[in-house]
């Protein structure tokens, strides 16, 4: 049975050491260091009751954190590889610039609403805030009050339509 007591015992002796160890492996990446040591910890109380506490928590919790880490750098960078920015991929798309980021301000006014109405209401607001006032995703969460990696998720959404969009609005 899981003790509140005992877990928070576990999170008083090795917390902090294993967000520095979360934030060093990430490469000081603090979004990920944050969900990973944050995911680390929802696990350890998930599977608390089948854990094997003699082989030791601390070791456990490490190899958890550093499976998750990896798994996350694995998974960003196939993500990189391919054109994963919004103002990258709509860069590419209109023939390229010497810029290293496209500007939504460069798209007339009455496409780029023609852009936003074209997402559902639920990723105008995060679009919006991401790439028209240039917030961090961070920021974004907090304001439209979800989860980094919820956000996150929606943001891919929108960007895909939004691309769709931009693709239609340029090849009609």
């Amino acid at each position: 049975m899981f003790d509140e007591l005992i877990f928070e015992k576990l999170v008083e002796l090795h917390g902090s050491a294993l967000y520095r160890y979360c934030l060093v492996e990430a490469s000081f990446d603090v979004h990920l260091a944050d969900e990973v040591y944050n995911d680390s910890l929802i696990i350890l109380f998930e599977k608390w009751d089948s854990l094997d506490k003699e082989k030791g928590i601390r070791t456990w919790l490490y190899r958890t954190a550093d499976n998750l880490i990896r798994r996350a750098l694995k998974k960003k960078s196939k993500q990189s590889k391919k054109l994963s920015s919004f103002e990258d991929l709509t860069e590419a798309e209109l023939g390229g610039k010497e810029d290293e980021y496209f500007a939504l301000d460069t798209i007339p006014e009455n496409s780029l609403d023609q852009i936003i109405k074209a997402l559902p209401p639920e990723l105008r607001e995060a679009f919006k805030l991401r790439f028209l006032e240039k917030l961090s995703i961070s920021e974004v969460a907090e304001r439209v009050g979800l989860s980094y990696t919820a956000l996150r998720m929606r943001l891919i959404k929108a960007e895909k339509l939004a691309r769709q969009e931009i693709s239609n609005i340029f090849n009609q």
